[in-house]
């Protein structure tokens, strides 16, 4: 199985899991600037990922479009890394965004390797953004338990 047929199956068929189970980072029961912001980044990302999905890769490789689709997470989980927390949840965002983090890495390293390998990868990136999906979801995070 060569890299381009692996990127084939996960943009094609994982994507909009991953996008899915990966999208997530948002908003406070008790709205503050912290949750208003990251619910925006949240959305972003998740509408972008959800429209990759749909439209699937125009005019690029499914692997070039994979890509795109983890720059725009990076960028994503970048600006989230760029709030601040309310001090009662600054170690529950942290322990999520460590999470995402781990995650991010894993698709990263998806986009490197070949074969079966690269299909394990992607589905424990999925693991790990679902642990920070719980994360977000314990904290009133609702938009980034979508991340």
């Amino acid at each position: 199985m060569t890299v381009s047929s692996v990127m084939d199956i996960r943009f094609g068929r994982t994507l909009p899991v991953v996008a899915a189970a990966l999208a997530t980072v948002g908003c406070s029961a008790h709205r503050s600037s912290f949750g208003d912001d990251a619910d925006t980044i949240c959305e972003r990302a998740i509408a972008a990922a959800a429209t990759m999905a749909r439209t699937g890769p125009t005019g690029d490789s499914r692997s070039d479009a994979f890509r795109r689709f983890i720059e725009r997470r990076a960028s994503a989980l970048t600006d989230l890394h760029g709030l601040t927390p309310p001090p009662e949840n600054a170690e529950g965002v942290a322990r999520m965004l460590a999470y995402f983090d781990q995650s991010q890495r894993l698709l990263r390293e998806a986009t490197r390797v070949s074969g079966e390998r690269s299909v394990g990868i992607v589905i424990a990136a999925a693991a790990e953004g679902r642990k920070g999906q719980a994360v977000a979801r314990r904290l009133g995070l609702d938009d980034c338990a979508h991340f």
